[in-house]
């Protein structure tokens, strides 16, 4: 009997060591598990806050690609415009020489014409100070009743205007 008691110790001293060897086995995986745990949260947050930032890289990449586009859009429409007004000035520099040709009196005659026949009875006439004394010759000879204004703002022809103001005509050289 006190062999089988001692077999039965034995075999339950096993049994504990057994148990025991499972449950250092079982501690030690938790406490890997529970160490492991942080460090799977730091790359989580790692990843997380890597993508942030490269998103906001990317939108700031694109606001400033953009922002880029825009100053070259600008900077060519500067250009275009800075050719245009310089093409316009030579026109109206041309435009004004024509007011010192020799046939300028011929043209200023049919300009105003023209623009009479559109405009019954009376009318308001408006012409460069240069132009007033041959505007004045030619109503004369046509007998009309208008009125003769100066405008500095126009290079050559006529704007006739209805006493009332409600039409206008630009037969000018602008």
């Amino acid at each position: 009997m006190q062999e089988t008691q001692e077999g039965l110790l034995d075999d339950m001293e096993r049994e504990v060591l057994q148990e025991k060897e499972k449950l250092e086995a079982a501690t030690k995986k938790q406490i890997e598990d529970i160490k492991a745990a942080p460090e799977k949260e730091v790359r989580r947050l790692r990843e997380e806050v890597l993508k942030s930032v490269d998103e906001k890289l990317k939108l700031e990449c694109s606001r400033r690609l953009a922002r880029a586009e825009q100053e070259v859009k600008n900077s060519i429409l500067l250009k275009k415009q800075g050719i245009i007004d310089g093409l316009l000035k030579e026109v109206e520099d041309t435009v004004l020489k024509v007011r010192e040709e020799q046939f300028y009196p011929v043209l200023f005659k049919q300009m105003l014409l023209e623009a009479l026949k559109e405009l019954e009875g009376e009318a308001i006439i408006e012409v460069h100070p240069s132009d007033k004394a041959l505007c004045q010759e030619i109503i004369r000879e046509l007998g009309r009743n208008c009125r003769i204004e100066d405008l500095k703002d126009i290079s050559g022809g006529v704007i006739l205007t209805s006493p009332d103001g409600r039409v206008t005509i630009h037969n000018s050289l602008q």
